[in-house]
């Protein structure tokens, strides 16, 4: 059984990082979606992409990727930069690690 000690230690600790697992949380959440992961995809293979195109690429709708963008913004997996009207995206450097993890899956299934 944890000492008062440890036991306040403890607390502490998850108090100090409970913004941390927030935020991995969020990540997590964001990344499973498979509508979320085609898009990435998309975005690494082309670089810079607009909403349309990823719409034409995909088959859905801008307001559909629009709002996917949205989720993948918030958590910092994309950045836009906007053009007059049109916005473009780009992917983190973070959310790369991701992209090469489900490259290494697919090479192992496909073996």
């Amino acid at each position: 059984m944890l000492s008062q000690s440890k036991l306040k230690q403890g607390k502490k600790l998850f108090l100090k990082i409970s913004k941390d697992i927030n935020s991995h949380s969020d990540w997590c959440s964001v990344m499973s979606d498979p509508t979320r992961i085609k898009i990435l995809l998309a975005i690494r293979k082309y670089q810079d992409l607009y909403v349309s195109d990823i719409a034409r690429l995909l088959g859905m709708s801008i307001s559909a990727v629009s709002h996917q963008l949205s989720g993948l913004e918030k958590t910092g997996v994309v950045s836009r930069k906007k053009t007059g009207q049109a916005v473009c995206y780009r992917i983190k450097v973070k959310s790369k690690f991701f992209l090469d993890c489900i490259d290494a899956k697919g090479k192992a299934i496909k073996k």
